[in-house]
């Protein structure tokens, strides 16, 4: 037997749930599928087939990705079982140790013309700190008109005793 509840609404956030019940003699299956009218995204798995010559002899993963936008933000997620494999498929690196990544990126329109973006990429490891917080890059472009923009950036790798490793103060003029 197989029931379908669709179009479930929670009370606010625009959320919705589809849940479907499934009964066999031997089991009962139970999976909910979420969806949010704000926002779209993707999953990736990263991995090779394995190949015996002339036999598939599997897949193996590597790892796997989420990505979400929301208007004007982006989230990504990166889970790597092995980084460097997950490396060559992806533009994320990893340092020793890491296996995890998180972006965070906004663009928006500036109050002079140009636009502000901000970026936060953070990197799980086995050497971090606070859950694991291993490295964090972090970057500001804000404009100051329509062709003059000031911006930071930094990063920090919590894995060493001293974790700045660079942090840029600037501003760039287009023409």
């Amino acid at each position: 037997m197989f029931v379908s509840v669709g179009d479930l609404r929670p009370a606010c956030c625009d959320l919705t749930f589809v849940l479907d019940l499934r009964f066999t003699p031997d089991s009962k299956t139970v999976s909910v599928r979420p969806g949010w009218e704000g926002g779209d995204g993707c999953v990736t798995v990263y991995g090779d087939v394995v190949w015996d010559g002339t036999t598939l002899g599997g897949i193996a993963v590597s790892g796997w990705g989420i990505s979400c936008y929301f208007d004007r933000v982006k989230l990504r997620l990166v889970t790597a079982l092995d980084p460097d494999e997950v490396e060559d498929m992806t533009d994320v690196t990893f340092y020793a140790d890491e296996f995890e990544y998180v972006g965070i990126t906004y663009t928006g329109e500036g109050c002079c013309g140009g636009t502000v973006t901000f970026g936060a990429e953070l990197w799980f490891g086995t050497k971090g700190t606070l859950f694991g917080l291993q490295r964090v890059r972090l970057k500001l472009e804000v404009p100051l008109s329509a062709a003059v923009m000031v911006f930071a950036k930094g990063q920090w790798n919590f894995a060493k005793t001293s974790p700045l490793e660079w942090f840029d103060v600037g501003w760039g003029i287009s023409f």
